[in-house]
């Protein structure tokens, strides 16, 4: 088989400060597929977000751990 089609998504806790692009599409055999994680935090602090690669042909989704980091730059700055 020369392509699958596949669905990516972020799920768990802090899954809206992270966003991936693109959400759907075809995995082709033997070629590079891309994706653009962003984080945009809502709050300070720690966020951690699963990252979900649904595919047709597979029983063992790919998942990714991600972590960072907000920081209130208003308080850091007032450190100064």
């Amino acid at each position: 088989m020369g392509f699958a089609a596949f669905r990516a998504a972020f799920v768990e806790d802090g899954s809206n400060n992270w966003h991936v692009t693109p959400s759907d599409g075809v995995l082709k055999q033997n070629d590079d597929t891309h994706f653009a994680v962003t984080f945009r935090p809502k709050h300070p602090g720690v966020s951690s977000g699963y990252l979900v690669i649904e595919t047709q042909v597979s029983v063992n989704d790919t998942i990714f751990c991600l972590f960072d980091k907000a920081v209130d730059l208003d308080a850091l700055l007032n450190t100064l």
